[in-house]
């Protein structure tokens, strides 16, 4: 058992087995209301590629949004926001500029402009 297992194996006793549970008994999309939830992570991975883009339970998750929410995803795990409609448009942190959809094309831009002569 290297380091990594055995500290898994540590936290996992220390949780009393709460941790396993979560996963075994981890919630579907249409289990979610969006209206009790203020925030959502999408983890990537290959599958989902597949898996979230057309995915109209996960879409309704993305409510959380609109609420106030944060919405987060990692690698593969932003295709559950390809067809999203947030109303974000374009996102710009010092050097990085991104837009959340193809409608944002313009704004991005835009702001790749502003931010090449700001520099």
């Amino acid at each position: 058992m290297d380091e990594r297992q055995l500290f898994g194996e540590i936290q996992l006793a220390k949780s009393g087995g709460r941790q396993v549970a979560r996963v075994e008994h981890t919630l579907n999309p249409a289990q979610i209301d969006p209206a009790e939830h203020g925030a959502i992570f999408y983890a990537g991975g290959h599958g989902t590629m597949w898996d979230f883009a057309d995915n109209q339970e996960l879409a309704g998750i993305g409510a959380i949004y609109e609420a106030e929410g944060i919405v987060g995803a990692v690698c593969h795990g932003l295709a559950a926001l390809v067809n999203l409609n947030f109303q974000v448009g374009v996102v710009a942190s010092e050097r990085l500029v991104t837009g959340q959809n193809p409608a944002s094309a313009a704004g991005v831009a835009h702001q790749m402009v502003e931010s090449i002569k700001n520099k």
